[in-house]
C-alpha cells in the first residue's frame, strides 16, 4: 500500500542519514581530538548520555513527555553547536583568557590548516 511504502522510504532515508553520519562524525572527531586524549574526553561526554538513559529507563514516562524532551535537548544541542561555530563560546578564539584560541584551532582544523 502507499502508507507502507512512504514508511519503508522513510526507513531508507533514515538509515542513509545514520550511515552517513558516523563515518563523518568519525573523521571530524578523529582530526578535532588529539590521539593522546580521546579516551579520557569521550569518557567524560558519554557519562551525561548514560546518566540520561537511566533517568529515562527508572521513570515512568509517556511518548509525549519523551518527545518533548529529545526535542528540548536537540534545540540545546542546536543552540550550543551554532556558539561554537560562531565563536561566541567565551573566548571567541581571539586569545585572551583561559587556554587561549580553542575555537579558532577547531575551525582551522576543519578547513584543513594547521595550527
Amino acid at each position: 500500500t502507499s502508507a507502507n511504502t512512504l514508511q519503508y522510504i522513510g526507513m531508507l532515508v533514515y538509515e542513509f542519514c545514520i550511515g552517513f553520519y558516523y563515518p563523518a562524525m568519525g573523521t571530524v572527531k578523529g582530526t578535532i581530538v588529539p590521539e593522546h586524549q580521546r579516551a579520557a574526553i569521550y569518557n567524560v561526554f558519554r557519562l551525561p548520555l548514560n546518566l540520561l538513559v537511566l533517568v529515562y529507563l527508572v521513570g515512568d514516562f509517556s511518548t509525549e513527555v519523551s518527545f518533548l524532551a529529545n526535542a528540548i535537548l536537540l534545540l540545546v544541542a542546536c543552540v550550543l553547536q551554532i556558539r561554537i561555530v560562531r565563536g561566541v563560546g567565551g573566548d571567541s578564539g581571539k586569545g585572551g583568557g583561559g587556554s587561549g584560541n580553542e575555537i579558532g584551532v577547531v575551525e582551522s582544523k576543519v578547513k584543513g590548516h594547521d595550527s
